[in-house]
């Protein structure tokens, strides 16, 4: 009697994929607090869909809108990082857009930061400011680097572009 089970495969060597998802998770788990606290942007852009006395000026308009560029940013970077552990390469549309969207959150995330306390803007404090938001997801910001550069790389043609958009 044979053994038939199925097994499912990833289409990788399972140790790559293993230590794939290992430095995934700890990248995720070691910056939760900057994501948490980046997704309620987001939050707070549903709860002004709710209440539309928000919109109060022109700026409510662009920090509405922020949100749901923070979400696209971790939606992006998500994608990015399964089809890694899969080794699959996506089209250039995933790291292209997703990079453009987390940039435009850390100088969102910087203007709010320099805004707050009322003091005049100076350069410590705009440099704090663009730098915290990078701290607070240090891992997942390496881990986004090496993410687009995987998926930019020609590597094997058989893993290449499998995942459009």
């Amino acid at each position: 009697m044979s053994n038939n089970t199925f097994t499912p495969t990833l289409g990788v060597d399972h140790t790559l994929a293993k230590m794939r998802i290992l430095l995934a998770i700890v990248a995720y788990a070691t910056s939760s607090v900057g994501i948490f606290s980046s997704l309620g942007a987001t939050g707070l852009s549903l709860v002004m869909i709710a209440r539309p006395s928000m919109f109060d000026s022109p700026q409510s308009y662009l920090f509405f809108l922020a949100g749901f560029v923070v979400l696209y940013a971790w939606i992006a970077h998500l994608v990015m990082c399964i089809n890694w552990i899969a080794n699959k390469r996506l089209e250039t549309y995933w790291p292209a857009s997703g990079s453009v969207a987390a940039l435009l959150s850390i100088l969102y995330f910087a203007n709010v930061l320099s805004s707050t306390g009322g003091a005049s803007l100076t350069i410590g404090k705009l440099f704090l400011a663009l730098i915290a938001p990078i701290i607070w997801t240090f891992p997942a910001f390496l881990l986004a680097i090496h993410l687009v550069r995987f998926h930019l790389s020609s590597g094997d043609e058989q893993g290449k572009t499998v995942a459009n958009h």
